[in-house]
């Protein structure tokens, strides 16, 4: 604890406000996570934050430090979400600059006549193409804070209906999902986007030795899909009905685990090569069964999780799930009190839904 620091800037990252040195010995986390936000939770002395006239704003940018070999690096950095009072101490938990999309809406859109509404429409466009044309298209409107990095792009194109009151970056979500692409936001609050991500640290070892307390663990062979049915029916702007048809299969998974079949289909797609290669993506995600393990591990030389990234490869030895060989980081959640990691590994993360919340007047 006593070598970290936090930087607090400004909301647009170009004044540095204070560093924070003292922290409340409750808790301290921050979560990274493959494809989403991710987030930090640290607690400080009001008495503190007076003696040294530091005020937290929803907003502001931080960066989360530790001092290794007399040399600062960087662990974590977001945005400010929620400062919250809590006896004697400020609680505060920070959301990834991915939060920056939210709730943000196109609502430059034009009239549409034909369908009575605000949309556009747009066809033939590769993934990180369109991803990036609609976040510079929100900035003109009011900036984020977030702008265009690195674009890998794949050979995967598709069709879209862009509504006003889509949320950008639910779009984004939904896009990274048919595709099975990858994304991340760097601390320089550009946004980069990947066909393929993730690094093979296969000298990094989970095995029944250093994990710390139980398993949570989900291998599932009922959800197994190895035969594809894509289909999509549609008509044109000519009012003609098109019809787009593929199939899709793996012969080992067949002949492994039987014959599953999925019927895919996506109201949005208007190529047949878009059906093919989301209907191959769903194949790779689907033939196998689903795999997630969560559980803790001490932080040491042995399993350096500062090293690691959600989407990188390690080794998983366990004789009691029977796994020997890589496993993909999907998240974890390091706790900086306890020197541990909770870690989740496999093909699959949970995400649990935000609460229903009533408001009243």
């Amino acid at each position: 604890m006593y070598n970290l620091f936090i930087k607090l800037f400004d909301r647009n990252h170009e004044e540095i406000l204070a560093e924070i040195y003292t922290f409340t010995s409750n808790v301290f986390t921050y979560t990274k996570t493959l494809n989403g936000i991710g987030n930090m939770q640290f607690s400080v002395p009001f008495t503190y934050l007076e003696e040294n006239k530091i005020e937290i704003i929803s907003g502001q940018c931080c960066e989360l430090y530790e001092i290794v070999d007399n040399k600062e690096v960087l662990l974590w950095y977001g945005n400010v979400s929620n400062p919250c009072p809590g006896g004697v101490d400020i609680n505060v938990t920070c959301l990834g600059y991915l939060n920056l999309f939210m709730n943000r809406k196109f609502t430059d859109m034009a009239w549409n006549d034909k369908d009575e509404t605000w949309k556009e429409t747009f066809y033939n466009k590769k993934y990180g193409q369109l991803i990036s044309y609609l976040i510079d298209r929100i900035n003109a409107i009011s900036f984020t804070g977030i702008t265009i990095g690195n674009i890998e792009e794949g050979t995967l194109t598709t069709d879209r209906v862009i509504n006003w009151s889509d949320d950008l970056k639910e779009k984004i979500d939904e896009f990274i999902e048919d595709s099975g692409y990858y994304f991340n936001i760097d601390k320089d609050r550009k946004f980069n986007f990947y066909s393929t991500y993730g690094t093979v640290k296969d000298y990094y070892e989970i095995n029944d030795y250093n994990i710390v307390g139980e398993y949570d663990a989900t291998i599932d062979q009922t959800q197994i899909y190895n035969r594809i049915l894509g289909r999509v029916v549609y008509k044109d702007e000519d009012d003609v009905i098109q019809i787009l048809q593929t199939v899709q299969e793996d012969e080992e998974s067949i002949n492994q685990y039987g014959l599953k079949e999925y019927v895919y289909t996506n109201s949005e797609i208007r190529l047949l090569s878009t059906l093919q290669e989301q209907c191959k993506d769903f194949l790779e995600m689907y033939k196998r069964p689903l795999t997630s393990f969560t559980l803790e591990v001490k932080i040491d030389d042995i399993f350096n999780i500062y090293d690691i990234e959600p989407g990188d490869y390690i080794n998983f030895n366990s004789n009691k799930y029977q796994y020997n060989g890589l496993i993909r980081v999907m998240e974890y959640e390091v706790d900086k009190i306890n020197e541990k990691v909770k870690i989740t590994i496999g093909n699959s993360i949970f995400r649990e839904k935000a609460l229903e919340i009533y408001r009243y007047k």
